[in-house]
């Protein structure tokens, strides 16, 4: 026998509601000791490190941060078998690809060139990022153009659009002075159901930003394909912005 008629249309609603929240992917927030977490199973195999690290991080809760300056970490393939701390297989990568090191900063587990020859736009500090609660990317697109103003304070307004991701991903709010963009991507995804953050391009100080972000932030709150199809087209991306190195 169905509901009532005089209250379907709000039964309806939760039903439906109900229902789009069980087809939603699970998503945890970062975990607190990334380092430690140790996967109860592992079998990835990837053509690139990043590739691995986003298949890492979202079945572990493991929340990263990716700064690149070559294309190593999109051309060295991973293929780890073997459960370990997530700390242990990173280090192991890392190895094959070298030029990189690994730090924690907070939820975030950083992967950054080990030496930097001059100063990147990550470096640069935003006078004051001030935000309402809103969907991840909203505020990962705020946080661009809070960075445009900066190199270019006379810019009157933005045209565009992004893309909204998963928008029941909700963080903030957010009030933060003399933060560098590192910090603040670092507080958006740490404080986000996870994810992880990776430059795309060249983001070196000498170079004018484009009008689009050189990074790109992935919501583990999004299924996993999804990911691995947007991560597939970054390495794309990389792969032919940067020479080979890898030899």
């Amino acid at each position: 026998m169905g509901w009532p008629l005089k209250s379907s249309g709000a039964k309806v609603v939760l039903i439906v509601t109900m229902l789009i929240w069980a087809v939603l992917p699970a998503a945890a927030e970062c975990a607190a000791e990334p380092l430690g977490v140790i996967p109860t199973k592992i079998n990835i195999r990837s053509k690139s490190i990043i590739e691995a690290l986003l298949e890492l991080g979202q079945t572990s809760s493991v929340c990263f941060g990716i700064e690149i300056r070559d294309d190593r970490l999109a051309r060295t393939p991973v293929a780890w078998t073997e459960p370990g701390p997530v700390g242990k297989l990173v280090e192991s990568a890392l190895s094959d690809a070298k030029g990189y090191k690994l730090q924690v900063r907070g939820r975030i587990v950083l992967i950054s060139p080990s030496e930097t020859d001059e100063p990147t736009w990550l470096d640069t500090k935003i006078p004051h990022f001030k935000a309402d609660r809103s969907g991840l990317q909203s505020l990962n697109n705020l946080l661009f153009m809070e960075l445009r103003l900066v190199e270019d304070p006379s810019i009157a307004g933005f045209a565009g659009h992004y893309r909204p991701g998963q928008t029941r991903d909700e963080i903030g709010p957010f009030d933060v002075r003399n933060r560098t963009v590192r910090d603040v991507l670092d507080l958006l995804v740490g404080s986000s159901m996870g994810g992880l953050w990776l430059t795309a391009e060249r983001h070196v100080r000498s170079r004018a930003l484009s009008t689009q972000p050189f990074w790109v932030t992935l919501q583990y709150a999004e299924p996993l394909a999804t990911n691995t199809a947007l991560m597939q087209s970054i390495v794309q991306r990389i792969q032919s912005g940067f020479d080979s190195e890898v030899h």
